[in-house]
């Protein structure tokens, strides 16, 4: 996606084995996408400024090609708020840009999509600053 593009509708299922349409999650806040990383920086980031987050309108979502079952162990036993989706067909990855090569990359990637479902900024290898998305 570049800039200003909306996301498109699809059908994934989160960690607690639901469906959720990507277009349902637009409309009441800001969308953070993070397609997760080797490294747990980014989440661990995003977990200490949880109210911030909140008080800012995001909802954190975190992306990755596991199973929902999987991702509910990951949540639980790290005990993050942020909702996990499994996109093991990697469309929502493909739609958002993140390229094979992202995919497995050390740092995460991510994107801010505004409440219309327009991406609005994007973090690819470089280094995330939580003021710079709190600012935006």
């Amino acid at each position: 996606m570049k800039i200003g593009e909306k996301l498109p509708n699809l059908k994934l299922k989160t960690h607690q084995e639901t469906f959720i349409y990507t277009l349902s999650l637009i409309g009441e806040s800001n969308l953070l996408f993070v397609v997760q990383g080797k490294e747990e920086g980014v989440e661990k980031l995003l977990l200490e400024n949880f109210d911030a987050l909140v008080n800012e309108n995001i909802e954190v979502y975190i992306i990755n090609q596991t199973s929902p079952q999987e991702n509910l162990e990951l949540q639980r036993s790290k005990g993050w708020p942020f909702t996990f989706i499994s996109d093991t067909k990697k469309e929502l990855l493909r739609a958002l840009g993140a390229k094979k090569s992202l995919l497995n990359t050390k740092p995460a990637t991510i994107f801010l999509l505004g409440m219309d479902g327009s991406l609005q900024k994007s973090w690819k290898n470089e280094e995330f600053d939580i003021t710079e998305l709190l600012a935006v």
